[in-house]
């Protein structure tokens, strides 16, 4: 009812999910990546088959349903020829890659690479990895694709 709970005021709902989205999307601090990361050590210890780090899940879904993620792409094709993501097989395959290697290995922060780097750091040069990024950010499904810590860190990824 009307004037009960917010003094007659309707809160805007799309305020509310820019700021949602900026806080979800910003980067981590140290404490906040140590408590995610004794969080996902707790959920993972009765699924051995999980990665050890949320990124690192996230970047083992994209390998493993590569193929479907290609055929959604290509499907889109027309819709999405001024985002930035290659439009052919190979290139698709290439910037996959790419995103998976920054996901599983290691990700950069404020333009820096963190200390668990490993990956190359020409993974970033590969055309539209930022791109494919935000367009799997729009797409998935928390649950059903990946869950949320996993899907949180390719979020992170789609707004640099």
């Amino acid at each position: 009812m009307a004037g009960y709970g917010n003094s007659g005021s309707i809160p805007s709902v799309l305020e509310q999910m820019d700021y949602f989205m900026k806080e979800e999307s910003r980067p981590q601090t140290e404490e906040e990546r140590i408590r995610d990361q004794a969080l996902w050590n707790d959920y993972r210890s009765t699924r051995p088959h999980l990665a050890s780090t949320p990124s690192a899940e996230a970047g083992r879904v994209i390998v493993n349903n590569r193929v479907a993620i290609v055929k959604d792409i290509l499907k889109r094709a027309s819709t999405l020829d001024s985002a930035g993501i290659p439009l052919d097989e190979k290139g698709l395959d290439k910037t996959m890659r790419a995103l998976s290697s920054i996901l599983i290995y290691g990700t950069r922060t404020d333009g820096q690479y963190n200390e668990l780097e490993v990956v190359s750091k020409e993974a970033w040069d590969v055309n539209g990895v930022v791109a494919l990024a935000k367009f799997l950010d729009e797409r998935m499904c928390v649950p059903r694709d990946m869950g949320a810590m996993s899907a949180d860190a390719i979020k992170r990824l789609s707004v640099l």
